[in-house]
């Protein structure tokens, strides 16, 4: 795979706070495609590194040999990237270091303020986790209290991780063209999903970051898997979902006594679209199904429109859909609970749950499904073709 690779020049600047003098061992991918590691010198606090990279690299900052590589106090991995960056940090936390000059790092800057909601939640769960651990480990306070507090703590904390999962790989299936995306999927969801799920996400990158040497560590680390195991990867319920089956049905919450369902729609035909606002195609992909909603409306079409429910997006997701004029498609967001405002309803579509978008099925006048894709392509013209057919079945 390095063949189809080119080799780009790459500078590393450091600043290490409190810290005059020392050295500092840098490994990373060279341009054959294997580890290699320098070291430098650090002179009143900054060191420098340089040389080639093929593209983005997970490498690693090394400040004490004698720390795990794991452990984000000294040694820590990062992502590298040709041409001039910058990495300041306190000696001794890694793990908040700054980045400067490395495009994704300023990306993933701006998905964390994104999701900053979310993420404050799982921050004070697992401070909180981390002084109950502390105290049982040091006796002090009833043991079968600081258990069950524990224990109550995680059953917190696991539907927050959740949440931040589904958004990271709903990012990563939105932005398929971002180095972030990129290592996201390889240094922190990797292992955390099945192996044909990384697949699925690898193969959507282009060229230039397949390629790249942290494209080529996610692509061995998916054959390595695949040849270390058969399992069959559990399957969406999406995946699930069959053409010229009945579709499964739903729920759109208004209110207690005003619940829609797949029958309220029977005799239309309808489009059932799962996107998000951080999706890039999506938001590519929107416009032409309005155009498609807006030709046979008058025929009985209707868009039912899906959204992850995040607080922190909703008001640009209201200025978004006004600016693209979608308010002609039914906003649903994807849990029962609405927005505030009541502008966007609830929903349950737990049977159309997927880990890829934009996702589409259309849905015939009885209720059956008459198309399924995932992802954007060029695909109007068959999905337009498949609406054609299914109003003409009355």
């Amino acid at each position: 795979m390095y063949g189809t690779a080119n080799a780009q020049e790459f500078v590393l600047n450091g600043t290490v706070t409190d810290r005059d003098t020392g050295t500092v061992i840098l490994g990373h991918t060279d341009s054959n495609g294997q580890w290699v590691t320098d070291t430098a010198t650090i002179q009143d606090g900054r060191f420098t590194f340089s040389g080639t990279v093929k593209g983005l690299d997970l490498a690693l900052i090394n400040n004490d040999p004698k720390y795990p590589i794991y452990d984000e106090t000294l040694n820590i991995f990062f992502v590298l990237e040709p041409g001039e960056q910058s990495m300041i940090y306190n000696y001794g936390d890694l793990k908040h270091a700054h980045y400067l000059g490395s495009k994704v790092y300023d990306e993933k800057a701006a998905w964390d303020r994104m999701k900053q909601d979310v993420s404050g939640q799982l921050d004070v769960l697992d401070r909180k986790h981390d002084s109950l651990v502390k105290a049982i480990g040091s006796g002090s306070g009833n043991a079968d209290e600081l258990r069950r507090q524990l224990i109550l703590n995680d059953q917190q904390r696991a539907p927050v991780r959740g949440k931040i999962k589904q958004m990271d790989l709903r990012y990563i299936s939105g932005n398929n063209t971002s180095g972030l995306s990129l290592y996201l999927l390889y240094y922190q969801y990797k292992t955390k999903i099945s192996p044909d799920s990384v697949l699925r996400f690898y193969n959507r990158f282009p060229e230039t970051l397949q390629k790249s040497a942290l494209g080529v560590l996610c692509f061995n680390y998916i054959q390595r898997l695949k040849k270390q195991s058969s399992v069959v990867s559990p399957a969406t319920p999406f995946d699930k979902i069959q053409l010229d089956r009945p579709a499964p049905d739903f729920k759109i919450l208004y209110t207690k006594d005003s619940i829609l369902t797949l029958n309220t729609f029977k005799g239309k035909v309808v489009l059932i679209e799962q996107w998000g606002i951080t999706c890039i195609p999506c938001l590519t992909y929107n416009p032409h199904l309005e155009n498609l909603r807006k030709k046979y409306a008058g025929r009985g079409f209707e868009i039912i429109s899906v959204i992850d429910k995040w607080d922190t997006f909703h008001q640009k997701l209201l200025a978004y859909i006004s600016k693209a004029r979608l308010e002609k498609w039914v906003h649903v967001y994807n849990t029962p609970q609405g927005s505030a405002d009541q502008c966007i309803p609830g929903g349950d579509f737990e049977g159309y749950a997927c880990d890829t978008i934009p996702a589409t099925i259309l849905i015939d006048q009885d209720g059956v499904v008459r198309y399924k894709s995932t992802g954007y392509q060029e695909r109007t013209q068959s999905l337009e073709d498949a609406i054609r057919i299914a109003l003409r079945q009355k």
